[in-house]
């Protein structure tokens, strides 16, 4: 059940299927594909990825996956790719010159590697981090409250941060110079200055969205995409291409700079030494840019990962994984292995070459990884050298025939002959490569830095070569040898008897065999440690410990083979898995895997009552997981790796502890809950008297409901993708779902051909038709055009709505538990336009740009204000309420319905029709909590996708009254202390109007317009962004900036917050780059950027046009929306400040000749409605449907 987790379904469309009679033509069948992991952040040593800043030089990758598991590849000189165990997740990561630090989600620094200069060393008492750039030799941190701290090297004054830098929002160390981005869009540098990092920022360009800070130059974006770069500018690094289009992203490498467009087109420039400006020709379009050191890396809109340019430490070698594995060999400070197809890998040291498998080696057989040569046998017997050649070891002989083994190890290698014969090569300073004639048949050789062996066929052991510490003195008494292994100073062979015997060096321990090691299966011996491997699988190693080389893992497992490098050590599972461990200085270590492939290890345990007995039906929680007690209390399932919440939850009980804090990895012990029966009972619910459909034998706890309005598209729009599809197929899907005994699943579909309304109830054998019945019920009052068996439902009537969930929740009494989710296009708060009830939607009659939820354009294009929405619901006592629609997640919105739900899931930017429900409710059960559920929804809404969007969970208890939260008054306290010092009319100049102007510009805001892109004019605002930014100006009074901190604190504060759970993932749209990093859960209207004059008035006798309205007149009055009645000196607030607010466009307006005649001054540019659509070139889970 779990691993549905880690799987997106492929949906295959395939043909269509009429379904049940009534049913409408579904598409059928769905195949299901790996899932590709999504949008994840990756930076090239010293330069930024997404939103992330980091500088210097260096030669290593990192990439952090969905699951915030950082994984690091290249130059580990100083141990900077060795990633600590279980620091996931990981939100961003930043490389110096040869250190790394990342940032956890919980807001902690980790930095390791190079520490000459303390640039590792996190200073005691740092508060939560935001945002980290590691330089050359220094790291600066930015913190919650927007302070900048940086330590390590500090020669040209790089870590001295100006005492009157004020709030910062982001920063970049240089090689030897820092910049900071500023709250108000300007920069600071300090620092080295030799070639104007710090003196030439282009200050009269501001103000400045994205700072990316190279070697010794710098770039900044402003808000419309132009780019300005400052500082050295020999190789051209500073030279932004004439007529560059607007970008998204920049990158500041070490001696060259890219830049990513909106559209997602990558353009490079400055030093090309190796080709690192030269952009790969089959790329596509482009997510995200790193310009490294002297190399680059983009990641695609595909999810691809491609980098390219200087490769020296194999930094722009993206790895993959490796796959079950029969083979494994441990060489210098190198690694190789042999899968069961036959392909080679290597990786670790690759100066010489030594780790680049030549094309057309075919299937291996064999291998044998030296110091700095590596030798591979094929099924053929060749026999193939490669790598560092000053001793001729990679020169293998002319007529050698037919090769059974081969051993390599420092500058000499060996080959044993299919007929016995023994061929040495390479360095010969000690005589290692002189083969004793006589020696006869030969089943086995070894050699290692200055001496061989060989076993013979009958068993006999021969040495030669170096026997400074007796390495070649073969004991007199050894017998019959199976194996034999040499090192650099010491031997250790294998008898028949599985009696092992080492002799030689023994300065760390190497060579006296520990008494209880039993029978040995195999042994291999590295510079100056033995390894072996017992019949029973386990391994055992000793000797010098200096890199850990003798640690054995102690999760390790049944091992099938051992190989023991010169300071590493490497192990093969039964299982095929490779296992290393010791020295990493060259990466050898660190096993070759997809970076952005999610890594998951077992998590189990028990659960037991108070009297030690297993209780099942638990639920148990980590990371968006889910997994259920079975009757002995017990449970397993895979987590992805890294440190996670895990959370019991069972209706009626409380726990010890009540969740536990986790580093999921092979080793995790299990982990046992104890649960306490709450001592109050459960209260019953009563059943409402004579339900029209027959209830099942055993009643459920949940009651599904789900409202989906797809009715969408205009009738003279054919061609035109919209919602009903994507609705088609839910309905499919939840056909095929395993029946659930658990809940009540409640179904009404609306698509865009007249008179397919349906209502559907899911039981045993399927969907059911329950249209008529429900219709006829008696609980449906009104709103039943058509016939039966071709209704025409409107979607967006407020008593279609209401009709529905009370049919729905008298019919089904029993559950205990109520969800309903609304399914269509939203657009945010909407108002009832003058005359009530107008047409929404219709060609320019569009309110409000989409505006309104459950739009029906069957229906004249009727949609549902956000005073209709609470309305339609009021009274039905719900637990849990989804507006799964665009931009729903506002305070005006939540407002409306904080009475019908406790619980509230909403977007605050567009939201796609991925439609997991399945996944939602697919492991309801009677013990799944309204809490429960609502995490669960939030965590899956967006498995497998890659569209930009945020998802966010909302807890309505908190916005009631008389509650400790009482956001909303909060809200109205902020607005009552700024109109207390701002002058009416307010105008821009007004030092408090700037104040307030920076802080919108600075928020997050998300498009109201649905335009595709988020700007500067976008009217909806991040509610607790904006509060931060006036919360942290040191030019605003402290009334002010204390209000602004208890809007912070009642929405996302530590006790009883209204936002619970957000997810946010940033991405493309439309070869749009969205990013949304800044959402925090819940926005806000405020239309600082523009005038907010849109096209709602509707004219009966011109229905082709509309009249251009000015939004606020609505939005002020109390009978439009609950929250400007509770709330209404941010109403006043809005219109105080609209004086100052820039009118983009004036009139006439082209829309209607009124308009036109009272100069109406309007903004013209469109708010789009979610069509014309195309479908998506391939169709992950469901076409992305704007909505």
């Amino acid at each position: 059940m779990m691993r549905r987790f880690f799987y997106a379904l492929a949906m295959l469309l395939v043909g269509a299927l009429l379904l049940l009679g009534g049913l409408p033509a579904l598409l059928t069948a769905a195949t299901e594909a790996p899932d590709v992991p999504v949008a994840p952040v990756f930076q090239a040593a010293n330069a930024p990825g997404e939103e992330q800043i980091a500088t210097g030089k260096g030669g290593h990758t990192c990439v952090i996956n969905q699951a915030g598991q950082l994984y690091c590849w290249g130059d580990n000189q100083y141990g900077q790719t060795d990633v600590p165990a279980g620091i996931a997740p990981v939100s961003q990561v930043s490389m110096g010159s040869s250190h790394t630090c990342a940032l956890l989600n919980d807001g902690m620094l980790r930095c390791w590697g190079h520490n000459s200069d303390g640039q590792t060393t996190v200073p005691p008492g740092l508060a939560a981090v935001t945002h980290v750039s590691a330089g050359g030799h220094h790291t600066c941190a930015l913190t919650v409250d927007q302070a900048l701290h940086c330590w390590g090297q500090n020669g040209e004054g790089q870590t001295a941060v100006p005492t009157d830098l004020g709030s910062v929002t982001q920063v970049g160390a240089g090689y030897d110079h820092t910049c900071a981005l500023l709250a108000g869009g300007t920069l600071r540098c300090w620092g080295r200055n030799d070639v104007g990092q710090v003196d030439a920022v282009p200050h009269s360009h501001g103000p400045f969205t994205q700072l990316s800070t190279g070697s010794s130059h710098s770039c900044a974006l402003t808000q419309a995409g132009a780019l300005h770069c400052w500082g050295e500018g020999a190789q051209g690094q500073t030279t932004v291409p004439p007529g560059l289009a607007p970008l998204s992203q920049v990158s500041a490498g070490e001696n060259h700079t890219c830049g990513l467009t909106a559209a997602g087109t990558l353009h490079c420039w400055g030093n090309n030494l190796y080709g690192q400006v030269n952009v790969l020709p089959d790329l596509g379009p482009m997510t995200q840019v790193s310009a490294g050191w002297l190399n680059t890396c983009v990641l695609t809109t595909g999810g691809a990962l491609r980098c390219w340019g200087f490769n020296q430490y194999g930094q722009t070698d993206v790895p993959s994984a490796l796959g079950v594995v029969s083979q494994v060999s441990a060489g210098g400070s190198k690694t190789c292995a042999l899968t069961e197809g036959g392909a080679l890998r290597c990786w670790g040291r690759r100066v010489f070459g030594q780790t680049s498998v030549p094309s057309g080696l075919g299937a291996v057989r064999q291998i044998s990884a030296g110091g700095d040569h590596t030798c591979a046998l094929t099924e053929a017997g060749a026999l193939h050298c490669w790598g560092f050649n000053g001793s001729g070891q990679t020169d293998v002989p002319s007529g050698l025939g037919a090769v059974r083994q081969v051993s390599t190890r420092g500058s000499n290698t060996c080959a044993l002959t299919e007929a016995g014969a023994l061929h040495c090569w390479g360095h010969n300073g000690s005589g290692q490569t002189d083969v004793p004639s006589g020696l006869g048949a030969v089943r086995q050789v070894s050699t290692r830095g200055s001496n061989t062996c060989a076993l013979t066929e009958s068993g006999t052991l021969h040495c030669w070569g170096l026997n400074d510490d007796g390495q070649s003195n073969v004991p007199h008494d050894l017998g019959v040898v199976r194996q034999v292994s040499t090192g650099n100073s010491h031997t250790c062979a294998l008898t028949e008897g599985g009696v092992l015997r080492c002799w030689g060096r023994s300065d760390n321990g190497q060579t006296p065999v520990p008494p209880d090691l039993g029978v040995v299966s195999q042994v291999s011996i590295g510079y100056g440690h033995t390894c072996a491997l017992t019949e029973s699988g386990t391994l055992r190693c000793w000797g010098d410990n200096g890199d850990g080389q003798t640690d054995v893992p102690s999760t390790l497992g049944p091992v099938s083979q051992v190989s023991a490098g010169d300071t590493h050590t490497c192990a093969l599972t039964a299982d095929g898995v490779v296992h290393c461990w010791g020295d990493n200085g060259e990466g050898q270590t660190t096993i070759p895997r997809d970076p952005l492939a999610i890594q998951v290890a077992t998590v189990r345990g028990r659960v037991t009552n108070a009297a030690g007995n297993g209780l099942a039906g638990v639920t148990l929680t980590a990371w968006g997981q889910t997994i259920v007690t079975d009757t002995t209390g017990n449970y397993v399932f895979d987590v992805p790796t890294g440190r996670r919440t895990l959370t019991p939850t069972l209706t009626g009980y409380t726990f010890t502890p009540p969740s536990r804090s986790i580093v999921v990895s092979a080793s995790l012990e299990p982990q046992h809950f104890t649960a306490m029966a709450d001592p109050t009972p459960i209260p019953t619910v009563t059943a409402s008297p004579t339900p029209t459909a027959t209830p099942l034998p055993n009643q459920p706890n949940w009651l599904v409901m789900l409202y989906l309005a797809g009715d969408d598209i205009e009738p003279d729009r054919s061609g035109v993708v919209g919602l009903s599809d994507a609705l088609t197929q839910l309905v499919l899907r939840l056909q095929r779902t395993p029946y659930n005994p658990n809940m009540r699943l409640v179904v009404l579909y609306d698509g865009s051909n007249q008179g397919d309304a349906k209502i559907y109830v899911r039981e045993p054998q399927g969907l059911r038709d329950v249209t008529e019945q429900a219709l006829t019920s008696g609980y449906w009052f009104g709103g039943m055009p058509g016939s039966a068996g071709a209704r025409e439902l409107d979607t967006g009537s407020v008593v279609t709505l209401r009709n529905f969930v009370a049919w729905a929740t008298a019919t089904y009494s029993t559950p205990q538990h109520r969800f309903l989710a609304i399914v269509d296009h939203g657009g945010g708060w909407a108002p009832d336009l003058d005359p009530p009830g107008q047409p929404r939607g219709r060609g320019g009659v569009q309110a409000g740009g989409w505006r309104g939820m459950s739009l029906d354009m069957s229906s004249g294009g009727s949609s549902l204000s956000t005073r209709e929405t609470g309305e339609a619901l009021q009274g039905f006592d719900l637990d849990v309420l989804f507006f799964d629609a665009c931009l729903m997640a506002m305070i005006e919105s939540a407002y409306e319905v904080r009475e019908v739900a406790d619980y509230f899931i909403a977007g605050q930017n567009l939201l796609f029709a991925y439609l997991p429900y399945e996944r939602y409710v697919h492991d309801l059960d009677n013990n799944t909590s309204p809490a429960t559920l609502t995490e669960r929804i939030v965590q899956r809404y967006n498995l497998g996708g890659n569209a930009p969007y945020t998802l966010s969970a909302l807890d309505l208890r908190q916005l009631r009254p008389g509650t400790p939260s009482n956001l909303a008054q909060r809200i109205d306290t902020l607005a009552t202390t700024i109109l207390a010092e701002l002058p009416d009319p307010a105008l821009a100049d007004h030092a408090l109007v700037a104040a307030l102007t920076r802080a919108y510009n600075a928020a997050q805001k998300f498009d109201y317009d649905s335009s595709g892109t988020i700007d500067e004019r976008d009217g909806y605002a991040d509610l607790v962004g904006f509060a931060r930014h006036l919360s942290s100006d040191s030019s605003l009074s402290a009334a002010i900036r204390t209000a602004a901190d208890g809007v912070i604190t009642a929405a996302v504060g530590p006790n009883a917050p209204v936002v619970l759970h957000q997810r946010t993932q940033s991405g493309m749209h439309n070869n749009q780059a969205i990013n949304l990093d800044g959402a925090n859960g819940l926005s806000i209207f405020l239309p600082l950027g523009e005038r907010d004059y849109r096209p709602t008035r509707y004219d009966a006798a011109r229905p082709e046009l509309a009249y251009p309205e000015r939004q606020l007149t609505y939005y002020v009055q109390c009978a439009q929306l609950a929250f400007a009645c509770d709330a209404p000196r941010w109403g006043a607030l809005l219109e105080r400040l609209e004086p100052s607010v820039p009118i983009i466009r004036t009139g006439p307006d082209g829309l209607s000749a009124e308009a036109t005649t009272a100069n109406i001054m309007v903004d013209l540019r469109p708010f789009n409605a979610p069509f014309p659509l195309t479908p998506p070139p391939e169709q992950v889970f469901l076409p992305l449907v704007v909505r």
